[in-house]
Parts: C-alpha cells; sequence; structure tokens
C-alpha cells in the first residue's frame, strides 16, 4: 500500500503569503485557517497525521500483536477519557478549566472536526487559537504532541533525573521514548512478536530475570513500542530495582499514557502478587523519604490503581525533591486540575494576543531566526526561504534536532511539514518586523513558546556543513 503524505504541496503555493499579521478578530473565527488545518489533522491519506494518532491510542498508539491482551489506559484515557495529565481540557462537555469542562479560551471544542475529546477547549483555545467551536479536541492528542515537542527540541531538551547511563539499557532513557505511528499493515520481525509473549508468560511465572531479558531484546529490536517499556518498568519493580523502573518510566510517560489497571494487572497470576509488591515498595518509600525515584514511581502505581489523591501526594513530592523532573511536575499538574473538576461559569483566561501583541502588527518571514526557550536551553534557528521551503535546527552537537521539508504560512498558523518527522504547527503573533512569537498549536496554557528574532544572514549560523 502507498503511503501518501499531502501535508504542504510547495508546487501549488501560488496564492501563499509570507506575511505574518496579527489580527485578533480573525482569531476568534471558526473558519480561520481551516484548510491548512484540516490538510494537517484530517486528510485520511496520512496515517501519521494527528486526527489519525488521537482517535484512539490503542489503534494507533499500540502496535497490531500487542491488542489481543492490551486493554487500554489510566482514567480511561483510550481515545477521549477524563484524565489528561498534560493541563488539556474535555472539550465539549461543558465549561471550566481542565478535567471535565475544557472552556480553554474560545468555544467549547466542539463542533467542525471536533465533538467530544482532549484539546484545551478544542483547538479552540490555547488563550488565542482558532476560537469559536474550535477543530474539536478529540483530533489533538497530547501525548502526540509531547512527542512531537521533543522531538523538535521544542522544549528546550530532556532530562530523565533517574537515568543512570551503563551498558544493559536497551534504549538510552535519557531522551523520551520516540514514538512511531503503528501500521496495521506492517508487523516487527517475528522474532520480537515470540520474544515479548516470551517475556509476558515469564513475567507471569514470577522469573522475572528471564522477562527482563527478553523484553529488553524487544525493545532493542522495536524501539518504539510502549507496551514493551512499561513492561521492562513493571519487571523492574517487581524485581526490586526502583531507581531503573523510575527512569524507564519516566523517558515514556513523557509522551505516553500509563496502563489501566486491568492491562497491568492481567499481567499477573494473582492480584496477591502484585500487592505484596506494591507494599514493598510502599515500604522504600516510608524508609527513604528522600528517595524521588522511588516516589515516583509510587505515584505511577497509585495513577495505576485509580488512586489519583494518593498519586498527587506522591507527584507533589517527588517534585519538591527533584524538580527538575518536568514529567513529575506535569503529572500533577494534570492530578490537580483532575481534582473533581465541576463545571464553572467563570470567564476564559485572557486573550494573550490582545495583552501583548499589537492588532495589525507585521512580520516578513523570509529570513533566519533565532529563538531561545530559557537561559538553560540550547537555541532553535530557522530559516524560511520564499519558495516555501525551511529547516529548522534545536540544540547542539550530535543531541541536535534538524528538520527540513517544506511549510505553509496561512493566517497567523505556520505549518512546518517534516515528513517522516512530522508536522509541528504552531500558533505566530507578529511582535513587530524583526519578531514573533511561536506557539506549538496545542499546547497546555502554561506554554511560553518561542520568542524568534531575525538573525544576520550568517550570523551564528548553523547549516547543513555543520552536520
Amino acid at each position: 500500500m502507498t503511503v501518501h503524505r499531502p501535508v504542504v504541496n510547495a508546487t501549488a503555493r501560488t496564492n501563499t503569503t509570507t506575511t505574518l499579521q496579527n489580527n485578533h478578530k480573525a482569531i476568534t473565527n471558526t473558519n480561520v485557517n481551516r484548510n491548512v488545518i484540516n490538510n494537517v489533522v484530517a486528510n485520511p491519506n496520512n496515517p501519521r497525521n494527528w486526527n489519525n494518532w488521537s482517535r484512539s491510542w490503542a489503534n494507533y498508539g499500540i502496535a497490531p500483536y500487542q491488542r489481543g491482551w492490551y486493554q487500554g489506559t489510566w482514567g480511561g484515557f483510550n481515545g477521549p477519557g477524563f484524565y489528561t495529565p498534560f493541563g488539556f481540557g474535555y472539550g465539549g462537555a461543558g465549561y471550566g478549566y481542565g478535567g471535565y469542562g475544557g472552556y480553554g479560551g474560545f468555544g467549547l471544542g466542539r463542533g467542525l472536526l471536533g465533538g467530544l475529546g482532549y484539546g484545551y477547549g478544542g483547538l479552540g483555545g490555547l488563550g488565542y487559537g482558532l476560537g469559536g467551536g474550535g477543530l474539536g479536541g478529540g483530533y489533538l492528542n497530547p501525548w502526540m504532541l509531547n512527542s512531537l515537542g521533543y522531538q523538535w527540541g521544542y522544549y528546550g531538551g530532556f532530562n530523565n533525573p533517574y537515568y543512570a547511563s551503563n551498558g544493559s539499557m536497551p534504549y538510552n532513557y535519557s531522551q523520551p521514548v520516540y514514538l512511531a505511528y503503528q501500521d496495521d499493515n506492517r508487523q516487527p520481525p517475528p522474532e520480537v512478536l515470540s520474544d515479548f509473549e516470551a517475556a509476558r508468560k515469564a513475567f507471569r511465572a514470577g522469573d522475572y530475570d528471564k522477562a527482563l531479558s527478553l523484553v529488553d531484546r524487544v525493545i532493542k529490536d522495536n524501539p518504539s513500542d510502549p507496551p514493551a517499556h512499561e513492561l521492562r518498568a513493571l519487571t523492574l519493580f517487581a524485581m526490586g530495582r526502583y531507581d531503573e523502573s523510575a527512569a524507564t518510566l519516566n523517558s515514556l510517560l513523557a509522551v505516553a499514557p500509563g496502563w489501566s489497571w486491568q492491562t497491568m494487572i492481567g499481567l499477573y497470576p494473582d492480584v496477591n502478587v502484585y500487592e505484596k509488591q506494591l507494599r514493598d515498595l510502599e515500604s522504600f518509600a516510608k524508609n527513604e523519604p528522600k528517595n524521588a525515584a522511588g516516589r515516583f514511581l509510587l505515584g505511577y502505581h497509585y495513577l495505576v490503581a485509580g488512586h489519583q489523591d494518593a498519586a498527587r501526594r506522591q507527584f507533589a513530592q517527588v517534585v519538591d525533591l527533584q524538580p527538575n523532573d518536568r514529567v513529575a511536575q506535569q503529572l500533577l499538574t494534570g492530578l490537580e486540575k483532575d481534582d473533581g473538576a465541576k463545571p464553572s461559569t467563570s470567564p476564559p483566561p485572557p486573550d494573550e494576543d490582545k495583552n501583548r501583541f499589537a492588532d495589525n502588527s507585521e512580520t516578513h518571514m523570509v529570513g533566519h531566526w533565532i529563538a531561545q526557550r530559557d537561559k538553560n536551553s540550547p537555541p532553535v534557528e530557522m530559516d524560511l526561504d520564499e519558495n516555501g521551503q525551511f529547516k529548522w535546527i534545536a540544540g547542539d552537537g550530535d543531541k541536535a534536532s534538524k528538520v527540513q521539508g517544506n511549510y505553509e504560512l496561512n493566517g497567523q498558523t505556520l505549518v512546518l511539514d517534516g515528513g517522516k518527522n512530522e508536522s509541528l504547527v504552531g500558533h505566530l503573533s507578529s511582535d513587530g518586523k524583526d519578531r514573533f512569537h511561536f506557539k506549538l498549536l496545542g499546547s497546555p496554557p502554561d506554554d511560553p513558546g518561542l520568542e524568534f528574532e531575525r538573525a544576520d544572514q550568517g550570523s551564528n549560523r548553523r547549516d547543513d556543513g555543520d552536520k
């Protein structure tokens, strides 16, 4: 089967502008940028687009050979669900901030492509998003957004505070587990399937050494398989190797939801086996109160078991002990938003564009741009040319993210088509001829985005020759 990726067609760009102009009135119009956004999120011929990713996590994030035993993720997250650990609202189900409400900026996230689902007020929130009915939260998957953000270097790097490099690791957990769309027409090699099934059987039999060896082989051959990483973490938990389990989970939960209780407990021969292992972890956390890895792991298990209050308490302590744990902070934020949220008639957050960026301000986008998320983050450089081509470099040295492809500017929406690296879509606001603000479309309201400044041609420039 031929896979098409018709996100941006550079040969049909005759009417495309390269000038960004702030238009606050148009931002709240559900028709603004509809064509270009539909092309990204709703094109049925592109199996790797956001639409397909978020129809169902099980169908699009889980490999076909896993689905016979897999029973979903925590909090009912198998597509739409109530637990959204990255501050996204539950669009189209009333008012409020996060939880069941999801009035995130403008509109209810209902209508157009949407209906019920994630998306901080559908795509019509963001504090300054597409407004009105939005594009429907159900078509933006927060896990996919995080995967894209890390893959492109938008977040300024990833820190796993529990990872200690050694030769026995099957994956470099200093980085997130980069996800890959699971194509139903493709299967991993037969040995991967047999190794994973053998690992599950060994785990159920209590042979954790064998299970770990087998699942490590699966990860080496198929590193974008979330259940393999989660089974590895569970096996290490069962063995009492809590730091290593936390390191594996931290990398995974940055970009993927955790298992549901039904999925996890189905791996055990008896619930009593799991309960004893959980009690052992609780004892460890009690005896080692300053061990952030143990508390992170305990918070994860409380989430899997459905004990949100207990999980919240653990993650709050993790954040105090380990302020650099961004994953724990995001999970804590999501749990706080999900704290019995009830419908609210409070007004939406203020429109950042109107308060910060002047209406009708213009920026000619062609040129060389540079941004830095914060003082501790590496720079992000972007080149946009007149022919609709872009280059994006984030980070330094061998760890730099380097993407190039076609771009499309439509109103205040910029689509960067990275081909195999997926499409990055951002909302733009002009801050004069030499500055603009870029915010990943669908990102949480507290995401500061990137402030790009025009750089002199050739000044601090890294091109293909620097690879």
